[in-house]
């Protein structure tokens, strides 16, 4: 027997065998037990993650860095809300993608922090800038997370701040 489910809305899918159920077939006219296994079907939808402005953004004091002063890092911070609307709490983070003077383009990934329904929490990242000096821009998308280690990344992406790098 192969069960097939079809998603319809968030929830368990449960079909429970006994383990002691025995498992037939016809084999050439007569009935003989065949092994099987056994496990449920499980599907969550990943929750609803909001970026909160302003999204993106670099911790306190640290808007301007100089390599002069041996600067050589931002701390990136990103705030997230788990949507009101939420059937169950969920966890969250951002990706920031940070865009260096010379246009590249990287991706730095947050911590994840648990949040109830329309809760929301601090997540953060290091950024590490070399000896580029200019305008870094900052960018940020959701991580829509069921758990903690289980995440994709939302379909909407946030403009977010911006810091500076100079060389003294």
């Amino acid at each position: 027997m192969k069960v097939t489910f079809t998603v319809i809305a968030f929830g368990g899918s449960d079909l429970p065998i006994d383990p002691t159920s025995t498992i037939a077939a016809r084999v050439n006219g007569d009935t003989v037990s065949v092994p099987y296994s056994a496990s449920n079907g499980q599907f969550v939808v990943p929750p609803t993650i909001l970026a909160v402005a302003p999204n993106g953004t670099v911790a306190p004091g640290e808007r301007v860095r100089r390599l002069s002063h041996g600067d050589s890092f931002v701390d990136l911070v990103g705030y997230v809300q788990l949507s009101p609307s939420a059937p169950q709490a969920a966890f969250g983070g951002l990706v920031f993608d940070v865009i260096a003077p010379d246009g590249t383009d990287t991706a730095v990934t947050s911590n994840i922090v648990f949040l109830p329904i329309g809760g929301s929490g601090t997540v953060g990242g290091t950024y590490s800038f070399g000896a580029l000096t200019g305008t870094y821009r900052i960018f940020v998308t959701p991580l829509r997370c069921t758990l903690p280690d289980q995440c994709v990344l939302g379909t909407t992406t946030y403009s977010g701040l911006f810091f500076k790098v100079k060389s003294s």
